[in-house]
């Protein structure tokens, strides 16, 4: 079949960076853009292209040499992302217009706080969304015990990266050992969640939302 061929997987790859480089390099520049940060615009298209490179550029490099063979040990569940990303953005746009969160967005008006604020919401909102995706371990379905679940690991995530932020910036550690600990907690919430599943009936576990 010519879509399990090594070229119809290029194809496929070389496609899907090209317009993920303009999706992250065009983000990156109109964060600094709405910042007012014209001088940086430059530098983080670059930056996006490298990031790029890497985050698709590396797994897409395995999938063109071995097929959908690494898809068999890495399930990613998109809409969990996504919808991380949609919470982080309100949330954060929201938090930002209301009270300030550094001192140069105190200088701007209302809609210019919003804007940032849901600009890196949407960012910081895709990172916690892929780990919810990670400790959950199952697919997001919009039902009213899925969704629950959802949103106490949301909150979960986001209170211990704004443990860790203060706490290691309260005593000056150094950030490969705050992203340690991080990981430490991330893993232990997701241990902690798996033994929940253990003890939870299947019939419970994955009910159907009642009208």
């Amino acid at each position: 079949m010519s879509g399990c061929s090594p070229i119809y997987r290029l194809i496929q790859v070389v496609t899907l960076m090209i317009a993920a480089v303009f999706a992250v390099s065009g983000f990156f520049g109109l964060r600094e853009l709405a910042w007012r940060h014209d001088a940086m615009v430059n530098t983080q298209i670059l930056s996006g292209l490298v990031v790029t490179l890497v985050v698709v550029g590396v797994p897409g490099l395995f999938y063109v040499l071995f097929g959908p063979l690494l898809w068999r040990f890495i399930r990613i569940d998109l809409i969990s992302v996504q919808f991380g990303a949609l919470i982080g953005m309100v949330l954060y746009g929201v938090y930002n217009t209301i009270t300030p969160l550094t001192a140069e967005s105190q200088r701007f008006d209302l809609p210019r706080r919003a804007l940032t604020g849901g600009i890196d919401g949407l960012l910081i909102g895709l990172l916690i969304g892929g780990v919810v995706m990670f400790v959950n371990g199952r697919p997001l379905i919009f039902r009213r015990y899925d969704l629950t679940r959802y949103f106490v690991l949301f909150l979960a995530v986001l209170a211990i990266a704004w443990f860790v932020v203060v706490f290691s910036t309260t005593v000056n550690m150094a950030d490969m050992l705050a992203l340690a600990i991080t990981g430490l907690f991330v893993l232990l919430l997701k241990f902690g969640v798996a033994q929940y599943d253990r003890r939870l009936p299947r019939e419970e576990d994955y009910m159907d939302e009642e009208g």
